[in-house]
């Protein structure tokens, strides 16, 4: 009877714990991402661009010819960033791969800029208003309010 006992509560204990240390082991593993960036368009590579685990904020660039490699969780998710181009996300979704190779082709972005004035001829007065060093001394300090 005590045997009994024993065991359906081992093989609750198993069914209760059984799945959440599968999942453990699974949030832990890594999976290893390598590929290539380029322009959407086409297609040119884009060196420099930056390759970010969102989660660990643990970042590569990309290379000359656009790849890069990285290791990361299998539910995290990839920022990808170049400069002109709009960032892209890349949720690996809990994969069961160990190695992930792909392509991803940035979107160009425009940014408006605001009004810019061009004068003729040269600056008369300072440049800025802003207190700064000297070697005469420290900066003025600002008035009062």
């Amino acid at each position: 009877m005590l045997l009994t006992r024993l065991s359906v509560s081992l093989v609750r204990c198993w069914l209760l714990l059984g799945p959440l240390l599968l999942l453990a082991g699974l949030a832990g593993a890594q999976v290893r991402v390598t590929g290539r960036v380029s322009e959407a368009g086409s297609r040119k590579p884009i060196p420099g661009a930056s390759v970010m685990v969102r989660r660990t904020q643990l970042a590569v660039a990309a290379d000359a010819s656009g790849d890069f490699g990285l290791s990361a969780g299998r539910t995290d998710t990839l920022v990808f960033r170049a400069v002109g181009f709009k960032a892209q996300l890349l949720p690996l979704g809990g994969t069961g791969l160990s190695q992930l190779i792909v392509q991803i082709k940035l979107q160009p972005d425009t940014v408006q800029l605001g009004e810019v004035r061009i004068t003729e001829g040269r600056p008369t007065g300072p440049l800025s208003t802003a207190p700064c060093a000297t070697s005469s001394g420290p900066a003025p300090r600002p008035p009062a309010p």
